[in-house]
């Protein structure tokens, strides 16, 4: 996979810290590294201008396949069908006002985006 310039509409969209589209950007990213398709931090680098330093701290691990570890654990219980997965993403629901959220759903468009590439295997 690409960043392309009309992918990057979502670098900085939102209000607050982590604006709510670098979370969705930082989870999305988050599955593909762990799918083994990580995105190049040079392909960002020409757009993290419209972000805060913050945000981009954040996408940087997140193209390592590094976020917070309510982050990790719900990919790791939605991909192994663990029995506690309803309780791993409320805990992850609760991170930020809805850095949560954004992020769970960057990821939930990954894993289908891996599937329908055919890709069953996430690297955990």
């Amino acid at each position: 996979p690409q960043m392309t310039k009309e992918g990057s509409v979502l670098i900085g969209l939102g209000p607050g810290m982590t604006p709510a589209g670098d979370d969705f950007m930082s989870g999305f990213f988050h599955v593909l590294y762990h799918a083994g398709l990580a995105i190049e931090w040079t392909e960002l680098a020409p757009y993290l201008a419209e972000t805060n330093w913050f945000a981009q701290s954040m996408l940087w691990w997140a193209c390592k396949g590094v976020v917070a570890q309510p982050f990790e654990e719900a990919l790791i219980g939605v991909y192994l069908d663990q029995p506690n997965l309803y309780d791993l993403i409320q805990t992850a629901l609760t991170i930020g006002h809805s850095s949560g959220a954004d992020h769970l759903l960057g990821v939930w468009l990954g894993l289908l985006l891996v599937r329908k590439a055919g890709l069953a295997e996430i690297l955990i």
